[in-house]
């Protein structure tokens, strides 16, 4: 599978969130080294920007390699964006699955654990790498 050479985990930490759609319906969330209000609004949009195609995607996060592990108020923010009515419809509606690369083993045991709590709107898995994601 196809994934752009610009969601690299290798490469530079990216200033802000990256939708990279080349390979559309396989959408890459390429997220910064930091997380914060701004950066959910930014990911908000690029999703809504999604939703408005109304075309059905899968999709691949990421953050670059280096990028410091969320903080609880960080994971907070995604979740209580996540779990807004229309995120949840629209995602359910039109996001076949997801995976979320997360190469540290502890770090995707946390987002197992997580995930034993809370159920995405779309099917969702952490990954460790880029092969396995794509899959």
């Amino acid at each position: 599978m196809f994934l752009p050479a610009s969601a690299d985990t290798f490469g530079e930490m990216p200033a802000s969130v990256e939708f990279l759609e080349e390979a559309f319906p396989l959408v890459v969330c390429v997220m910064p080294a930091t997380m914060n209000p701004a950066v959910v609004d930014e990911m908000a949009t690029g999703f809504e920007r999604m939703f408005q195609k109304g075309e059905r995607y899968a999709l691949i996060s990421c953050n670059r390699r280096g990028a410091a592990s969320l903080l609880a108020k960080e994971r907070r923010l995604i979740a209580d964006w996540a779990n807004q009515p229309r995120v949840r419809e629209m995602s359910g509606k039109l996001c076949v699955g997801s995976a979320t690369i997360v190469e540290s083993p502890v770090q995707r045991a946390a987002l197992t654990a997580i995930l034993w709590f809370w159920t995405p709107a779309s099917p969702h898995q952490g990954t460790p790498g880029k092969p396995s994601a794509a899959a």
